[in-house]
């Protein structure tokens, strides 16, 4: 956190209009009581538009793939390879990894 970002619970208290009027629309003020941060104040679109994208109107998470896991599921879905399924025994395995 940078020192601008920083506001004392006692600062907000005297001056709140002040400081969310200042509220830039891309950041965030981290507010501190008893010199520990306890809460996050934040632009009402800017807070609107990250819930948009990462939840639904029922509040479910969307979870999106990191693009390496993506790419490689669109490799796969459009490789014309066959995979096929082999039956190893778990002792067998096991017995053979061993040595």
């Amino acid at each position: 956190m940078i020192s601008d970002k920083v506001i004392a619970i006692s600062e907000l208290r005297n001056n709140a209009t002040k400081i969310i009027n200042s509220l830039p629309e891309t950041s965030a003020k981290y507010i501190f009581v008893h010199n520990k941060p306890k809460a996050v104040l934040v632009d009402v679109e800017w807070f609107e538009y990250v819930n948009k994208i990462h939840f639904d109107e029922n509040w479910v998470e969307y979870v999106f793939p990191d693009p390496w896991e993506f790419k490689a599921t669109r490799e796969y879905e459009l490789s014309e390879k066959e995979w096929k399924l082999e039956f190893v025994d778990a002792f067998d395995f096991l017995n053979n990894f061993k040595k």
